[in-house]
This record gives structure tokens, sequence and C-alpha cells, in this order.
């Protein structure tokens, strides 16, 4: 990690690291498995990844892109050439872009003050495992409109799937044809991602999809609440989690929906 970064980035990104347990030991697991595989064909194309390496003096980046490739062929998988050439690009540009920032831009919090009027979602998501549930319910409507969404899915982090919750709002305001929209979530890190647009805060193909989403609003505004203030969403991903559940509907009758749940 600090070889493909300076300290302040590389300090930065590794305070995420957390959040992704599995992705934590991906480098260490692919060097090991590159470097003593017991099959002909993995150690001769080990080989030859690590002369590439030292023919063309590759970024630390792509070296453990090319790994995870490697790892692939050992497992006895073959990799799309087009499709693996297009990742590896997609994330160099992401990275080659942060390493040009000489400031990272931080959220400004002057743009949580909306219009009572605009349409308020608020979002969560219930992992466990790979398991996991969102919960997407509206907050200034009449009790007879509340929308609500709930989906599962598998995932392979906590914040990959809050940013799901943060999609998945998105995806059906932008069917609604909703124009201003406020989204509430407890998650800290993915409000100030999808906020200021840029690394070190979340990179990879969900960020992708929600920043692409943006150009769908007039105005679509982020902003982090406490989880004691959640509750609401939060059961209701829960039920997506443990029923496996994916609609969404309006609730007639709002105060015993909360309280059956």
């Amino acid at each position: 990690m600090r070889k493909c970064f300076t300290p302040d980035v590389a300090n930065a990104i590794l305070c995420i690291r957390s959040l992704f347990e599995e992705g934590d030991k991906l480098e260490e697991s692919f060097e090991t498995k590159a470097s003593s595989v017991p099959t002909a064909v993995g150690l001769e194309n080990s080989q030859l990844l690590h002369a590439s390496q030292i023919q063309f003096g590759l970024h630390p980046c792509l070296q453990l892109k090319l790994l995870l490739v490697n790892d692939s062929w050992i497992s006895g998988y073959i990799p799309n050439p087009d499709i693996v050439f297009k990742r590896i690009t997609l994330r160099l540009n992401e990275f080659s872009r942060l390493l040009s920032i000489d400031t990272l831009k931080e959220p400004d919090p002057k743009e949580d003050l909306r219009a009572s009027s605009d349409i308020m979602f608020k979002v969560d998501a219930s992992v466990l495992g790979s398991d996991a549930g969102i919960g997407v319910i509206q907050t200034n409507v009449p009790i007879k409109r509340v929308i609500t969404l709930q989906a599962f899915r598998t995932v392979i982090g906590v914040l990959e799937e809050e940013f799901e919750a943060i999609f998945l709002c998105m995806e059906f305001c932008a069917e609604m044809q909703f124009e201003d929209v406020v989204i509430h979530s407890d998650s800290a890190m993915v409000v100030k991602a999808v906020k200021a647009k840029t690394l070190p805060y979340s990179w990879g193909p969900i960020r992708i999809k929600c920043l692409a989403l943006l150009k769908s609003f007039n105005c679509i505004t982020f902003v982090f609440i406490p989880h004691v203030a959640n509750s609401d969403a939060d059961k209701l991903a829960y039920l997506a989690r443990v029923n496996y559940v994916y609609f969404s509907f309006v609730v007639r009758e709002a105060d015993p929906f909360v309280a059956a749940i």
C-alpha cells in the first residue's frame, strides 16, 4: 500500500481497510500463491509474471492486479483478457488521478441544509457474513404515502452494502423521476465518499454506479445521521436480510407497521 501512494494518502486509505476484511489479505495471499505454487503451469506463469514486472518496471498497483489474474489461472479459471484489461485500466486511472491531487476535496457541511419540500429518504444496511439486507424509507410525507424499499444482496463487506443502500435509493428515485432528493445514511464514510466524489474514501464498481446516477437529478444531497435516528430503515434492512426479500410498497398504516417490526 505504501509503495503505491504518498504517506498521507496511504494513511487515509488504511483508515478504511477494516471495512474490507477480505481485501486486507489480498496482497499477501496473491504474492504467496504466485511465488509458491505446486503445479508446473502455475510455476511457469509465476516466473513469467515476475520477469515481466522486472523487465517493464510495473507500478505496484498493476503488479497486484496481475497477481490476481495469475491466481485465477492457477485456480483453473481463465479470465477474459478484455475484461481484465478494462478493470486494470479503470483502477489505474482512478489511483493515478488521486496521486495527481495535491489536496483532497472535503465535503461542504452547508450542503446538508436543504428545503423541507425535497423528497427525503433514510437508508440502511444489515449485514451478517456475506448476507445483507437493504432498507429504505421515505420520511417527510403524509402517513398514507410513505414509500419503502427492501432488497437482499450478497456482499463481501459492510461498506459495499452501505453503498448498495444508497444506490438502490438513487436508482428508485431516478426511475420515479424525482428531481430533488435528500438521502440520509448512518454510514459517515459512504456519505463522505458520495459527497466528495473522489478517492480515497471509496473506489470500485458500486461507487462508479452511484456517481453515474448523479446526473439524473436536479439536486441530490447526502446527509449523515446517527444510527439511533435511523431505526426504521435499520429494521427494514434486518427483515430484508433474514427473509431474503426484494420489493417496494406504500405503507398505509405507518404506526402499526413500525411497531410490528
